[in-house]
């Protein structure tokens, strides 16, 4: 099985890859492929809305994105892990999620194969508040992203009230739900939506 994961905060190390690093450990410790990617290191441009893509089935950017859609689409699992930013994902991850439109179009205007049957996605978000709502715009906004990648969004691990620049490094609790949720998700298994 092969799984690549997205590490979506503009800052390296904090709490959402450490949220991942755990959660690919366990699927890399279920006999899974694994790789990374941290946006904030690509070269992301975002969507000018020039519609090439709807008529001549290209996009006309070369940068980071036209790599890493397709490669998105062949995987099996990917997975998103992202900060809360004003009840969305941070800018480089919309920027990327925008991008997508490249293969929405392949999909629904072209009328060509995007994607692996059977394929899931997975979305681990860290948010500072508590608000009742935290997750519902990230939640909508990556149901849709994994669509445009062929996947279903089969589970999530939200997590409220992480505000300090490393406290999940030291929630070993949060790490362990992680790393378990990892080795489902390789074993084949779906685990369910889960907040704190």
């Amino acid at each position: 099985m092969k799984i690549i994961g997205l590490a979506a905060s503009p800052r390296r190390q904090g709490n959402t890859e450490a949220l991942l690093d755990a959660f690919l450990q366990g699927a890399r410790e279920a006999g899974a492929t694994v790789e990374k990617y941290a946006l904030a290191e690509l070269n992301l441009r975002p969507c000018d809305g020039c519609d090439i893509c709807s008529y001549k089935s290209y996009c006309p950017h070369s940068d980071d994105a036209m790599t890493l859609l397709p490669k998105l689409a062949a995987a099996d699992v990917v997975v998103l892990a992202t900060p809360v930013y004003f009840y969305g994902v941070p800018a480089q991850a919309k920027a990327l999620i925008d991008r997508a439109q490249y293969l929405w179009a392949q999909r629904h205007v072209l009328h060509r194969k995007v994607g692996k049957p059977g394929g899931r996605g997975v979305l681990l978000a860290v948010g500072g508040s508590r608000g009742k709502k935290l997750f519902d715009g990230i939640s909508l906004t990556v149901r849709y992203f994994m669509d445009t990648l062929g996947k279903d969004l089969a589970s999530s691990l939200l997590l409220r009230g992480v505000d300090e620049i490393d406290a999940l490094r030291q929630d070993t609790r949060a790490l362990a739900r992680a790393q378990r949720l990892g080795a489902k998700i390789a074993a084949g298994q779906s685990g369910r939506a889960k907040r704190r």
